[in-house]
């Protein structure tokens, strides 16, 4: 059975996979393996159909949506609006992607730095500058 990918990736969030997963490599996931990838047809909390355009990967859940208009045909237009920051836009949020109802799939960082793959790098760049510091002097 073919799953979404954000509820792939909330199940590793979970144990026992999060122990068998190192931190670093579940950031570098989410830099390439989106929740929501662009193109996705999703469905929000305010019961307006969307098409993701763009992600960020340090807050993989809140996406970029362009909203879409049903025609009277059954088919999707896209009107001239402007799209939906799920980044600023918080109290909106995907529902369902696919036909599959994916509210408690989504997942959200703790803090602003939890899945920000380049902070976490330059964070144990600069632990690891620091102890060479040490041990040289």
């Amino acid at each position: 059975v073919c799953v979404p990918v954000v509820r792939a990736l909330a199940r590793l969030r979970q144990a026992p996979y999060s122990s068998w997963l190192d931190p670093m490599i579940f950031r570098a996931l989410l830099a390439v393996a989106p929740a929501y990838p662009p193109g996705s047809l999703v469905t929000l909390s305010n019961k307006r159909k969307g098409v993701v355009i763009d992600w960020i990967p340090s807050d993989p859940c809140r996406p970029t949506v362009a909203p879409l208009e049903e025609q009277d045909d059954g088919s999707f237009e896209l009107p001239e609006e402007a799209p939906i920051d799920l980044q600023t836009q918080r109290d909106v949020s995907i529902v369902e992607i696919d036909g599959f109802d994916v509210r408690r799939d989504n997942f959200y960082p703790s803090s602003a730095d939890e899945f920000d793959l380049g902070l976490a790098f330059k964070r144990m760049s600069n632990r690891a500058f620091s102890m060479d510091d040490r041990l040289a002097g």
